[in-house]
């Protein structure tokens, strides 16, 4: 039975209604979104690896409409790090004595969400990453004239999709979401270009054997109701409009119409050309599990700003005075001053007691800050961010040892997503060299090449270049030199440093091969000696 229409609004307010498995709330593991596709406690589709989507398009309609309660959760968390949180939006104020019932009150919102996805993003994707492939290396460790042809090739490639923006979002929206995906596709030119894909428009449907297939995906918007997308199987790709979408109910059937608008393509890749990145195994977003504190820092710092607002419209007590006149009013709500006339205090009745002070609301700012300070660490700590901001983060740091430490919780996390980073490249690149601009290579060349291929992340921290440099003078002669670029932060692309190392090495052989032969190098030392001896045989011959 599918997933109900009403299940993402039972748990809207819940908690923790960002974590993935929606199976868990109705005490079972698995939901079918369709006859044969379902979704696991990981919130990844999948159905049998002998199902095939081509035979059955009809299931395409059901499995888009109830696609849908995934994909208001991943609505909600794109509009939680834009700033627009659901729960501080209907925060009101309820007067136990019912004379204020529904007062609106202050509505600030604390963006924490974009903050720890940004930081974290920005230390795993700051320095964009260096892919190189390297076959048959020569002695000195620099690849051979096929394998720079490849990486020209894949230089190209990733110049005409601006890659290392692309890879910086493919790797956010991971951030963000618990999984996004990157497009490969064919342009009006028919180049190869790469587009990332965030998962409130894309998916993508596993075979739930072990090797966990790709069997089909499809990428869509959703207008107004209306949908518009592609279906992508290893044969064919399936263009399609919302009436094809109706029709798939119908005896037309979803394959006729789109076949009958000339909706269906050749897939020119063979395989499917959305590729997913997990951010983890659980397909958690950075700030999934926090979003209760952060609920709560945002009600926290609400009612600060109400305290203040209270301060600024504070009531005067009036006692022992007679009733202000309109003017009087006006006069202390203009000047904010009051000023008891002489005739009152200098009456017989000089003995008449009279007050006049505002009245005093409990002072809750230590309470408030001390639950901001707690919260703000909590948030930082549970999502396992390093919070840069924070002033005991900035007084720590004089000493690399100390930036390890602080950096340590972020560093954990980090190891894990440059893992998942990793093969969702080389599916990419397994990709990229199968298709070998249109001319097919074979599988198994494709599978060897993306193992020949070194795919190197460097988180984005301040770099001791000096122990850089002594790490590769260490390691001179021990290691590639490809291997001893790697270990310089300054050198963006390993390939052309080896080239303009070569470059340089042939100059130098080019200019001391012009040198005229000689005893030895003539240096300043050596001068001193020749003329010494020129001395001695102007004395010998002078005897």
């Amino acid at each position: 039975m599918a997933i109900g229409i009403n299940h993402y609004h039972i748990r809207q307010n819940a908690l923790n209604r960002f974590i993935s498995g929606y199976g868990d709330w109705n005490e079972d593991h698995s939901q079918f979104l369709s006859k044969d596709i379902y979704v696991d406690e990981n919130d990844v589709l999948r159905c049998s690896p002998d199902f095939d989507i081509s035979r059955d398009f009809g299931q395409i309609y059901t499995l888009l409409n109830n696609y849908d309660n995934l994909r208001d959760i991943y609505h909600e968390k794109m509009r939680y790090y834009k700033g627009d949180h659901g729960n501080i939006r209907t925060r009101t104020y309820n007067d136990p004595t019912g004379a204020n019932a529904n007062d609106d009150r202050n509505r600030v919102v604390v963006n924490m969400p974009k903050n720890l996805v940004n930081t974290f993003t920005g230390y795993t994707n700051g320095i964009a990453p260096k892919i190189t492939y390297s076959d048959n290396p020569s002695a000195d460790g620099e690849p051979d004239a096929g394998s720079r042809a490849v990486n020209d090739d894949l230089a190209v490639l990733f110049s005409r999709s601006r890659f290392n923006d692309v890879m910086f979002e493919w790797s956010k929206q991971a951030s963000i979401h618990g999984r996004s995906y990157c497009l490969a596709y064919l342009n009006s030119r028919g180049q190869l270009k790469l587009t990332f894909k965030s998962p409130e428009n894309a998916f993508v449907v596993y075979s739930n054997s072990n090797d966990s297939k790709p069997m089909f995906a499809v990428d869509f918007n959703r207008v107004q109701g209306a949908y518009y997308g592609t279906v992508h199987t290893t044969d064919f790709d399936y263009q399609f409009n919302n009436g094809d979408v109706k029709k798939a109910q119908s005896s037309v059937g979803f394959e006729n119409s789109v076949i009958g608008h000339q909706g269906r393509v050749s897939n020119p890749f063979k395989m499917i050309p959305l590729i997913e990145m997990a951010q983890n195994d659980e397909r958690e977003g950075v700030f999934d599990d926090v979003i209760s504190l952060i609920d709560s820092m945002d009600n926290t710092m609400s009612a600060k700003i109400d305290d203040v607002d209270y301060f600024r419209a504070a009531i005067l007590y009036i006692a022992g005075v007679a009733e202000l006149t309109p003017e009087q009013k006006e006069t202390i709500r203009k000047w904010h001053i009051f000023q008891i006339p002489d005739t009152v205090m200098m009456t017989e009745n000089a003995t008449q007691k009279f007050d006049v002070h505002y009245l005093d609301k409990p002072d809750g700012d230590n309470v408030q800050e001390n639950a901001i300070k707690h919260l703000t660490h909590q948030v930082y700590d549970t999502a396992q961010v390093t919070n840069m901001n924070d002033p005991d983060f900035a007084n720590s740091t004089a000493s690399g040892v100390s930036l390890d430490k602080k950096m340590q919780p972020m560093q954990m996390m980090a190891a894990i997503k440059f893992r998942k980073m990793e093969a969702a490249v080389q599916d990419l690149l397994f990709l990229i060299y199968a298709y070998n601009n249109g001319e097919a290579r074979s599988y198994d060349k494709a599978d060897e090449m993306v193992r020949d291929t070194t795919i190197q992340f460097t988180p984005n921290v301040p770099h001791d270049t000096l122990q850089e440099s002594q790490i590769v003078k260490n390691l001179n002669g021990i290691v590639s030199l490809d291997q001893l670029l790697s270990y310089l932060s300054s050198v963006k692309s390993i390939p052309d440093e080896m080239a303009r190392i070569k470059k340089q090495q042939a100059a130098n052989q080019a200019k001391f091969a012009n040198t005229p032969s000689g005893d030895g190098p003539v240096g300043p030392e050596n001068e001193s000696d020749s003329q010494g001896d020129d001395d001695s045989e102007d004395e010998g011959r002078d005897s």
